[in-house]
């Protein structure tokens, strides 16, 4: 559903998911790009790239990867929720520490 919205809003719009088989979804929803995000040169290519990332996943994993591909003000909104307490790095937080100080 997030895809749908974010296209329905004028969103230029890049699905990732770590299935393959996504990527036909991704273009039946209206996404615009597809990432596998097991591809690591793929994730590496999209640092610092996105204002928003949607992060769906219910079960355990890793935000840092997501937190990665955010640009200097980006923001992750994590509606997935796992069954475990999520740990993220504070070292990873740094950008978004910095945008808050710098106006």
């Amino acid at each position: 559903m997030a895809v749908k919205f974010a296209v329905a809003m004028g969103a230029e719009v890049t699905m990732l998911s770590t299935s393959p088989s996504k990527a036909k979804d991704a273009k039946q929803l209206g996404a615009h790009h597809f990432i596998l995000s097991t591809d690591e040169t793929a994730m590496k290519k999209h640092h610092s790239h996105f204002d928003v990332v949607v992060d769906t996943v219910s079960a355990d994993h890793d935000y840092e990867i997501y937190l990665k591909l955010l640009d200097l003000h980006g923001k992750l909104l994590v509606v997935g929720l796992p069954k475990d307490e999520p740990h993220v790095n504070p070292f990873e937080l740094l950008k978004t520490v910095a945008a808050l100080l710098v106006p």
